[in-house]
């Protein structure tokens, strides 16, 4: 349960948002899965199938799952490819074999409300040492008390 024993520190890389809802899912959920076939969106999701030949019109569709983390203040969204038809291919000389229900993950995004995760870190006896604000990301170290 406690990974962390006091005085030992934890470096985050943080990719926040603080001024959009929290919910994010229709944008998100539509832009990836909603958009036309040949959109760049769904091109990045699917290029790892495509790379070995598995095209996803045969073989199955794009899934999304989220969870909320409400206490952190953060949203865990992630893209998967859900296998409809078997299909096989070659990865580095090892046959692979896709069944059908199986899920292969695609892109995961976890994002945290920058002021909801604050003060769930200072709940948990950790207390921000450094902070480096970038353009998009923000970075912490921090301390177990």
């Amino acid at each position: 349960k406690n990974m962390l024993q006091t005085g030992d520190y934890l470096l985050l890389d943080v990719a926040g948002y603080s001024k959009i809802p929290f919910q994010i899912h229709d944008k998100v959920h539509g832009r990836h899965t909603d958009s036309p076939a040949n959109s760049p969106e769904k091109e990045f999701l699917l290029h790892p199938l495509k790379v070995f030949g598995i095209l996803p019109e045969h073989y199955g569709k794009i899934t999304l799952t989220e969870t909320d983390y409400e206490a952190a203040g953060a949203q865990d969204v992630t893209f998967g490819f859900k296998v409809h038809t078997s299909c096989d291919f070659n990865l580095e000389g090892m046959e692979v074999n896709l069944c059908p229900n199986e899920l292969v993950g695609l892109h995961h995004v976890l994002t945290y409300n920058l002021t909801q995760l604050a003060r769930y870190l200072e709940e948990k006896d950790l207390i921000v040492k450094e902070k480096v604000v970038g353009e998009c990301m923000t970075q912490l170290l921090l301390e177990k008390q």
